[in-house]
């Protein structure tokens, strides 16, 4: 059964809470926190203390996606503001290993992001050596809600599909990044576990699609 994680980049975050047990009213698996810092990626977003608002009012695992430089500085106060996954960018990185080693030191869940010009390949070593959660593949360029999908993302999560098999790791694989109505079968076909998505699921709460979205991935087997 494949999962959804939902981002609140795009959310109503004067009405936070609302929108929040609208989300889960859905069946959201993950609750998706983006962290930018204006310089891994040309925007800028929210901090621990959001993220401490956010646990607050669920009890949905949180998977903090840190597009910053060093995440793993930041490590310790998320995990205290709530983090279950901590997903650090394999470009963002001088020594990914030791990131890795430093951000499950506070209990944290680790995940590898890769953008999309990073090649798949470049995660084994690390899927190997460590127990790594959760592999995300972006279908935009980070750092904007609300972009057009990547349509070789497709090809790219058949191969880390197949990376994941052949290693025998638990790890999840997820796509996140202009996930919508246009794009999301596809990539449950090509071998993802877990669906992020933004303003897709936050700018139409309560429509027809969206509860489609969620029964769709819930219901799907892969072959």
């Amino acid at each position: 059964m494949a999962k959804v994680a939902v981002t609140l980049l795009n959310a109503d975050w004067s009405n936070l809470a609302s929108d929040i047990r609208k989300i889960e009213a859905l069946g959201v698996d993950f609750i998706h926190h983006d962290v930018m810092d204006g310089h891994f990626v040309p925007n800028i977003s929210f901090g621990a203390y959001a993220q401490e608002c956010i646990r607050k009012v669920t009890k949905k695992p949180i998977e903090t996606h840190m597009m910053v430089y060093e995440p793993q500085r930041f490590a310790e106060s998320y995990a205290k503001a709530g983090s279950n996954y901590y997903l650090i960018h394999f470009e963002s990185c001088g020594n990914l290993a030791s990131a890795i080693k430093e951000c499950q030191k506070y209990g944290l869940k680790v995940g590898i992001v890769l953008n999309p010009n990073t090649n798949v390949e470049e995660a084994e070593p690390y899927l190997r050596k460590f127990d790594i959660a959760i592999l995300l593949l972006m279908g935009v360029y980070p750092g904007f809600g609300g972009q057009s999908f990547i349509p070789e993302t497709v090809g790219r999560l058949r191969q880390a599909r197949h990376m994941i098999d052949r290693l025998g790791v638990r790890t999840l694989l997820e796509v996140d990044g202009g996930v919508n109505e246009s794009s999301y079968r596809e990539c449950l076909e090509a071998g993802a576990d877990i669906l992020a998505t933004g303003s897709y699921v936050t700018k139409n709460l309560g429509s027809r699609e969206t509860r489609e979205f969620f029964k769709t991935a819930h219901a799907f087997r892969r072959k």
